[in-house]
């Protein structure tokens, strides 16, 4: 009975315990508005405002919704947090209708998402943020153009960056372990906005695609570090006229580029070392070089040389472009492609030099000892039929010497039997021959 009553009164205490810390999340939960007056509701909330710009003076569990243009929110290092994204569609920062917001900072995670543009909310800035475990990190909705995502770290997100808006700009940022990391659709609902802009960001490690457009054109890649995601860079469904300059494509599990049904887009200048496949097209064609003497892109398995020069690669001294194409397909051909990458100091391609120039070298001493190895293997080669010609030679004239002696001693055999049945023959008669009488002669 005691066991039971101890049990019970455990089970109590434990239940107020949850409970109280329930109440205490609950207290804690809270939407910070910053209202189109400059004020912020609630009044307790962590933030400090100082003229037009307000900090965060501590962290916060629940979304802050901005309504007023022209201010900066800094978040002094501190976190808002949310519930997790499947139990909720809160932002962790809402923007509404607003211009010149500067966002800085602030972790954001655990939100639907992490930060979200509405309602034609234009020429704002996000530096420096750490937005991780969220849906999607940072949406910008068809209405909200002009805005400039700066150097944030932006992981473990199912969307890194989500957006369906034009004049964009996305630099800088570290976007990483993502399952998709930067995603620009523009088609939406019959419009078509383009001309965002990606540059110089590290988009690595993401599960599907490192950056992915879908209906949308006349957009800059450039400058990016785009490495060990399961597609690079994909361009899908009428993606066209958008340019892919100057970025480093490396290791990506299946395609470095793809490009389906999505054509007229320049792609140049770009290192494309280790992918699986390094592009491909499906029902596209593309430029994949800046004509001459600008070039083409890097191919780590281009297999070609550079000896010659010129729009024809028919004028004696290198380039620095290869002499042959890299072709993907007849309507995606890399015609000048680069023997070295862009990127690489002068120092690497004066060592190159020299090492390629003692290539040729070496190539052309090789070249004259084959000559000089095949000269000496067909003198051997001729040398081995006349010593041939001689041995037959000297094995018949031995054959006919033996033969000669052969007879010789035959016949000599032949004398000395001759000769010994003549011996024995005369000593035969010899012996045979009656001896003549002595008669003695009487007188009488």
């Amino acid at each position: 009975m005691n066991r039971k009553l101890a049990l019970l009164v455990s089970l109590a205490l434990l239940t107020a315990m949850l409970g109280a810390a329930f109440r205490v999340d609950a207290a804690e939960w809270r939407v910070i508005n910053i209202l189109a007056n400059g004020s912020v509701l609630p009044s307790s909330a962590p933030i400090q405002r100082n003229g037009d710009v307000y900090t965060l003076t501590g962290d916060n569990y629940g979304a802050i919704d901005v309504h007023r243009d022209n201010i900066v929110i800094d978040g002094a290092n501190h976190t808002i947090i949310g519930v997790g994204w499947k139990k909720d569609i809160y932002g962790g920062i809402r923007l509404w209708r607003t211009t010149n917001v500067t966002i800085r900072n602030i972790e954001i995670r655990e939100f639907y998402y992490g930060i979200s543009l509405q309602s034609s909310s234009s020429k704002n800035f996000f530096i420096q943020n750490t937005i991780t475990n969220n849906l999607i990190g940072i949406y910008l909705d068809h209405s909200s153009s002009n805005n400039s995502i700066i150097r944030n770290k932006i992981t473990s997100n199912e969307f890194g960056i989500l957006f369906h808006s034009f004049c964009n700009r996305i630099v800088g940022n570290e976007i990483t372990d993502n399952t998709y990391g930067v995603t620009l659709e523009i088609a939406y609902l019959g419009k078509i906005f383009d001309y965002n802009s990606i540059s110089e960001n590290s988009i690595t490690a993401n599960d599907k695609f490192g950056i992915w457009l879908l209906h949308s054109s006349n957009c800059s890649i450039t400058g990016n570090n785009i490495a060990h995601n399961y597609y690079g860079i994909s361009l899908d469904m009428s993606s066209d006229f958008n340019s892919i300059v100057g970025n480093k494509i490396t290791a990506n599990t299946i395609y470095g580029v793809n490009l389906y049904r999505s054509s007229n887009n320049s792609i140049y200048h770009n290192s494309f070392v280790d992918n699986m496949i390094q592009a491909y097209t499906q029902n596209s064609a593309n430029v994949w070089d800046d004509s001459y003497p600008s070039g083409g892109n890097y191919w780590s398995d281009y297999n070609g040389i550079d000896l010659y020069s010129g729009f024809y690669q028919n004028e004696t001294n290198f380039d620095w472009i290869g002499d042959s194409q890299y072709v993907l397909n007849k309507d995606n051909q890399d015609k000048y492609p680069l023997i070295l990458p862009k990127f690489v100091s002068e120092e690497t391609r004066i060592a190159y030099r020299n090492l390629f120039s003692r290539y040729i070298e070496l190539l052309s001493e090789f070249k004259t000892l084959n000559l000089t190895s095949y000269a000496l293997l067909s003198n051997i080669s001729d040398l081995q039929r006349r010593v041939s010609m001689v041995n037959s030679t000297l094995t018949s004239g031995q054959e006919t010497i033996m033969n000669e002696l052969r007879n010789i001693r035959n016949l000599i055999g032949i004398f000395i039997i001759t000769t010994i049945i003549l011996i024995a023959t005369i000593i035969y008669v010899s012996k045979r021959k009656p001896k003549p009488e002595n008669h003695t002669k009487f007188s009488i």
